[in-house]
């Protein structure tokens, strides 16, 4: 589905996300948009994927700056809704990466190992807009009888940073970025299914646009491949092992607060960026140091390389 076509919008009645499938023909519908709350008329022809479409040229003109984002503001509350009861999600894979560097070798020597495999979970009746670990997180269900926290994300709502490593003991925290849905909309032509069906299918069975924010198991699978990523090292010929130093990201306490307690900094112009914080989502290149820890928000343990394409 075009992304300017929205498939959810709020029904006025009684402030329920509904499909274009549930409502009347037009402004019949009674619906408003949920990210301006412009009102919304729905349109069903036989060309086009059924959709709603904001009242006229001159009141959608008025809100359309507000409107950025109103298809992902639909998918994302039907999707929140969709979660709200008993439901099957296939969940990714979590790995990571260590970094380390040996003098005899001089160069940098990667691993990466894996934390948990892909699985598919059952999640029980979860709570919506529930607040966890000090955020505000869209779904905060169970998973093997600990909290587990989904949360949406498209542009300008990037996840908090108190869910990257949360006080709180948790099955984890999953981030569901929403516009990497779309495309999985647009391969449905003449699909029977409404788009409430779809979404529901892709929450249930898509990968591609989950990731882990937080893993349980991290650090303790961490550890284990440091412990053989060392061994490895000390084995191979002219090695000496007391020569190998390796950096490993350490578990650290959540953040305090939510909000930001660095100052924003910008790499030096034409700075080639090799390295990546998901933690501030800041890019560097050398000459803003290496991998030891992120130079805006001096994280040691969220920093990346960024792999050359």
């Amino acid at each position: 589905m075009d992304q300017t076509l929205i498939p959810f919008a709020l029904r006025a009645a009684d402030d329920e996300i509904v499909d274009v499938a549930d409502v009347s023909s037009g402004l019949a519908c009674g619906c408003v948009c949920p990210s301006c709350s412009t009102a919304l008329i729905a349109r069903k022809g036989n060309i086009k994927a059924w959709h709603f479409a904001h009242v006229g040229r001159a009141e959608y003109g008025s809100t359309q700056t507000r409107c950025d984002f109103s298809w992902d503001v639909s998918v994302r509350l039907m999707a929140r809704q969709l979660l709200r009861f008993n439901s099957r999600m296939s969940i990714p894979e979590c790995n990571g990466n260590l970094f380390g560097d040996t003098d005899c070798l001089s160069e940098s020597q990667q691993k990466t190992f894996s934390v948990a495999p892909e699985r598919a979970v059952d999640l029980p009746v979860g709570k919506i807009d529930a607040t966890f670990a000090g955020a505000l997180v869209d779904v905060l269900t169970e998973v093997d009888g600990a909290p587990f926290v989904v949360y949406f994300t498209y542009g300008g709502r990037p996840v908090p940073d108190a869910l990257k490593a949360p006080s709180a003991p948790c099955a984890g925290v999953i981030a569901i970025n929403i516009p990497s849905l779309a495309p999985m909309f647009a391969t449905v032509a003449g699909d029977p299914r409404t788009p409430r069906q779809i979404l529901s299918a892709l929450l249930g069975s898509d990968l591609s646009a989950k990731r882990w924010i937080y893993h349980p198991d991290y650090a303790d699978a961490q550890e284990r491949a440091r412990t053989e990523f060392a061994e490895q090292v000390s084995r191979r010929p002219n090695v000496i092992p007391t020569s190998h130093s390796f950096r490993a990201q350490q578990p650290v306490a959540a953040p305090a607060t939510v909000g930001r307690s660095y100052e924003l900094i910008t790499a030096p112009p034409g700075e080639v960026p090799l390295f990546h914080c998901v933690k501030c989502e800041f890019k560097w290149g050398l000459s803003m140091g290496g991998i030891e820890r992120c130079p805006q928000c001096n994280s040691r343990f969220m920093v990346t390389r960024i792999r050359a394409r």
